[in-house]
């Protein structure tokens, strides 16, 4: 019976994170490429590469973390650090958030009006950023095998 309650624990944490993701694209589309669709998928496109490397640098960081403190007893912060890292990771939100941007996608694609011209606008700059995702984490993951073959 735990299998649900942990899987609800990780879909929760990665739906909280994929609400800010959804927040922090509609600030770059509004607010700093000011509705402009070829500017805001040129900036979620680098905000994809730099949380897929955040994500890498932070399992890194945790690893050596672990590694140092093997055997002692973490303090707070610490825990709280490793109860962060045990949860639903920025990549799984990601997925999460593009996930549902797709479904609305769709959806315009499929019933043109449904939604305001301003909203499809967004939709447009961030509906293919899955695809981008999917490219940079197989890349990244890959040249991070290669790194670690090569050593």
């Amino acid at each position: 019976m735990k299998i649900p309650l942990i899987w609800a624990k990780y879909v929760a944490g990665a739906a909280i994170y994929a609400l800010g993701h959804w927040m922090l694209t509609q600030s770059i589309f509004w607010g700093v490429a000011d509705g402009n669709v070829l500017t805001a998928s040129l900036l979620n496109a680098g905000y994809i590469v730099v949380f897929i490397l955040l994500e890498k640098i932070e399992t890194y960081i945790c690893k050596k973390i672990k590694a140092r403190n093997a055997g002692k007893e973490p303090g707070l912060l610490l825990r709280l650090y490793y109860s962060y890292m045990s949860g639903a990771s920025l990549k799984s939100a990601l997925y999460l958030f593009y996930f549902v941007i797709l479904v609305y996608a769709t959806v315009d694609i499929a019933s043109p009006g449904l939604f305001s011209d301003e909203f499809s606008g967004y939709l447009q700059s961030v509906q293919y950023g899955i695809l981008l995702l999917l490219a940079a984490d197989t890349f990244i993951t890959q040249l991070s095998k290669d790194i670690g073959d090569s050593s």
